[in-house]
């Protein structure tokens, strides 16, 4: 299983598109991490179809910024544990995986004080302390 993150700074624009594409064919990944997508998920959807991957999870971006987007295939099966503008914490499992697998998705904040609000929530999630 493959998994591919990617900061993309907006899904809108036909060179991202290109590229995104591009990535998919190299690579094959199973599962896609797509950080400030700055595009609704209803736009998003046709693209990750498009993209031959059959699943999806977002977060909406606020205004013109942010959005997050996990993207994955058929043979994946991707329970969402929390999420948030920042995190989406996910346990994974596959028939190539012997044991499920929690892997969390980060896409950091520019400010330094909002960080510290994102280390202490990563700290909660690993402690179990998050609700979804």
């Amino acid at each position: 299983m493959k998994l591919m993150s990617w900061n993309c700074q907006g899904l809108g624009r036909a060179l991202t598109v290109r590229n995104l594409r591009d990535l998919v064919m190299k690579f094959h990944p199973s599962i896609i991490f797509l950080m400030e997508t700055k595009m609704r998920s209803s736009r998003a959807m046709r693209l990750r179809r498009r993209s031959g991957f059959q699943h999806d999870l977002y977060v909406e971006p606020l205004g013109l910024s942010g959005g997050l987007a996990v993207w994955w295939k058929e043979n994946i099966s991707l329970t969402v544990l929390f999420k948030s503008k920042n995190i989406i914490h996910v346990e994974i499992a596959s028939t190539s995986l012997k044991i499920p697998k929690f892997v969390t998705f980060v896409y950091g904040p520019l400010k330094e004080r909002d960080r510290w609000i994102v280390w202490d929530l990563l700290r909660s999630l690993v402690a179990g302390e998050q609700e979804t």
